[in-house]
């Protein structure tokens, strides 16, 4: 019984070592991506606004673009107001 609980354990530690790493290199290719590329500008209204979940956070804001995508922006914007944003490479906004 030991031994079967034992083993568990060491799978479970390796699938989240695995999960981890994974998540880990999704996030460098990213930022790989964003330094490779110049930003491209857009223009785009804020949609919705959502609270910054914390002290000191912006808000976050819905943004509805010219390209019409959907994108999301850290900002202290009123629904309705334009905005200009950079799309990096990996299609993030700033």
């Amino acid at each position: 019984m030991k031994r079967s609980a034992a083993v568990f354990l060491i799978g479970l530690l390796a699938f989240a070592t695995v999960a981890f790493c994974g998540i880990g290199a999704m996030a460098w290719r990213q930022a790989v991506q964003d330094r490779a590329t110049e930003p491209v500008k857009v223009h785009g209204v804020v949609t919705d606004r959502f609270s910054g979940g914390g002290a000191g956070k912006s808000p976050r804001l819905a943004i509805y673009l010219d390209d019409r995508r959907l994108g999301f922006i850290e900002g202290d914007r009123r629904v309705g107001e334009e905005v200009e944003v950079y799309r990096l490479g990996s299609g993030q906004y700033s």
